[in-house]
Order: C-alpha cells, then structure tokens, then sequence
C-alpha cells in the first residue's frame, strides 16, 4: 500500500513538473517569437528612406513633398507613385498635368542636392536625405 502511494506520488509530480516545463516552453517561444517580429519591423523601417521632391515653374514652387519610400526605389518610381507623371521612353513628358513643349523647347529638368543629373530618372538611385528638385525650364 505504501508502495502504491509513493509510485501515485511521483507519477503525479512527474505529470505536474512535464506540464511546468511544456508551459514555460511555449511561454519562451512566444518571446522568441515577438523578437523576431520586433525584428523584423525594425529591418523593414530601416530599408526606407525620406526624399524631398520639389517642382518648380517660372521661379515659383508648384508642390514640395517629403516622401518615404523604399531604399531601393528610383526616382521615376518616387515619381509615379506620389504625383501625376507621364513619361513616354523613357522620358518625363508630364508633372501634375505641366506638360512639356518641344515646340516651345520646355522641359523638366531635374537636381538632386544642387547637382544636375545626367542620368535618366529610371536609372537615379535615391539616398536618405536627398534633395530633389524639379525644374520646368527653357532650354
């Protein structure tokens, strides 16, 4: 009889310690978990980037923005995505609806930090921070 309540006893504290320690386990993961997820946020906020983007006609500004896109983005994405723009190969023929004349030799032109670019916008990797300015000039 004594026998049988001690192999009842540690039967049940074996079961009771087995449940502890399954409890704590899942408890652990969920950090783990949570980690991870914080993680993750934190990568993803730190691959985007904040970009100015002004536009200017006739000595005066049309729109600033400051925007936040994706590192990796360029700027005729930037562009596409935060204003009306029409490009035809290539080229920005249009911003927020100002056309360019070719007959009238108008075009945008654009600077990044006070720099003209002479790349197209397709191929303008963006920075933090960067400064750019769009310009609807006589050329």
């Amino acid at each position: 009889m004594k026998n049988r309540k001690s192999i009842v006893l540690v039967s049940l504290s074996l079961i009771l310690s087995l449940l502890i320690m399954g409890g704590c386990a899942t408890k652990e993961n969920g950090t783990d978990a949570t980690k991870e997820s914080s993680s993750t946020a934190e990568t993803i906020k730190k691959e985007e980037i904040e970009v100015s983007v002004s536009l200017i006609k006739d000595d005066e500004e049309l729109s600033q923005k400051t925007i936040t896109i994706a590192k990796e983005t360029n700027l005729m994405e930037a562009l596409q995505d935060n204003f009306d723009v029409v490009e035809e190969g290539g080229m920005i023929t249009s911003i927020e609806g100002v056309e360019q004349s070719t007959a009238d030799n108008l075009f945008w032109t654009y600077t990044i930090n006070d720099e003209m670019v002479n790349t197209g916008a397709k191929d303008t990797k963006l920075n933090d921070g960067d400064k750019v300015v769009f310009t609807y000039a006589k050329f």
